[in-house]
């Protein structure tokens, strides 16, 4: 009898001994097989020794080309056994075999069980699979793996669609989603922010909104809409970066478009208080001038008649860029002294 397993193994693969006795090297060979698509006999026989111990990095190093990991997560033997191993878990109570989830291989035997509880054990929708899926849920059907190989519910559900191209902030309770490496993650906070952006342009033709009349009509409140996919908002990265400053979101969010606070429709709260805001004022009533005195701008006057069109009533329009008045600093800073403003900028000169 050993004479023939021995025959039959050296006919279907060259084999050395049993599951339990095969090398590494003879197991990252037998991998590789089987994802190029091997079913003979000894290739299945032996197959449950190759989803142990992270053997797919071995190949992905040797390998030139890419793909591998997509190879073993679609691979319907990989698959097959590893259901098997997790319904043998849950009718015996067996534990799984050691190094069943270390490593990308690992990770990847997590995602292909976590689709196959939440799809077809549970008959979960994707939309179903957002809104309710959670460790608990997970742990329930005996894959405490999630918790193993994922940090967050959210880096494996992720890891499960890579073709719905999921955001981080697409998750609720997502803890540490706006850190990279101990700082604030400003790339993912950009994306959000554009994106957040883009639907309130696109997504609602009735407003007629355009991103670069911005500070015309974006406000804090907007940020409370649920309005990003899967039902979710910015509202907490707007109070934790921001401040809840939807001025600043909008500046940091385009660098390029050379937006200002004193050009959104409401200044930022205490934006015109104290020396500083003082200090504001002044630049900004320079913008003015400069502005009515551009000799290739709208207005072309001299410089002194710039000066002397510092009134009460000029500063009420729409001199400014976005037609933003200056009727609020004005009011605050001056106390409505127009005259107060033109000595201030007759000093300065």
């Amino acid at each position: 009898m050993e004479t023939l397993l021995l025959q039959r193994q050296r006919d279907n693969g060259k084999l050395l001994g049993d599951a339990y006795r095969l090398s590494r090297a003879k197991k990252a060979e037998l991998l590789s097989r089987i994802l190029e698509g091997d079913v003979r006999e000894a290739a299945t026989r032996w197959a449950p020794s190759v989803l142990t111990n992270n053997l797919l990095a071995e190949l992905i190093k040797k390998s030139t080309g890419r793909g591998l990991p997509e190879l073993y997560r679609f691979n319907p033997l990989i698959k097959r056994l590893l259901v098997k191993t997790l319904e043998e878990f849950s009718r015996q109570r067996k534990s799984f075999s050691p190094g069943m989830f270390v490593g990308e291989q690992g990770r990847l035997n997590c995602v292909i069980l976590t689709r196959h509880v939440l799809e077809e054990k549970l008959g979960m929708t994707f939309a179903e699979v957002m809104q309710r899926a959670s460790f608990r849920l997970l742990y329930a059907h005996h894959l405490r793996c999630a918790k193993v190989c994922f940090r967050h519910l959210a880096d494996l559900i992720m890891a499960c669609y890579p073709e719905k191209e999921l955001k981080p902030y697409y998750f609720r309770n997502y803890r540490g989603m706006w850190l990279l490496g101990g700082k604030f993650n400003e790339e993912l906070a950009g994306q959000a922010l554009r994106e957040f952006v883009d639907l309130l342009v696109w997504g609602d033709r009735k407003h007629k909104r355009k991103i670069g009349s911005m500070p015309q009509w974006l406000t804090f409140r907007m940020f409370q809409r649920r309005i990003l996919p899967y039902d979710r908002s910015l509202s907490y990265l707007l109070n934790l970066r921001f401040k809840n400053s939807h001025i600043r979101a909008a500046m940091f969010a385009y660098p390029d478009m050379g937006f200002q606070p004193h050009y959104f429709k409401h200044v930022p709260r205490g934006y015109w208080k104290g020396p500083e805001g003082r200090k504001r004022a002044q630049v900004i009533v320079r913008e003015f001038v400069q502005i009515l005195s551009d000799p290739k701008g709208k207005y072309r006057f001299t410089r002194p008649e710039a000066l002397n069109l510092l009134k009460f009533t000029t500063m009420q329009k729409p001199v400014l860029p976005y037609r933003k008045r200056l009727g609020g600093m004005l009011r605050v800073v001056y106390g409505n002294s127009a005259p107060r403003v033109r000595e201030e900028m007759a000093e300065s000169v």
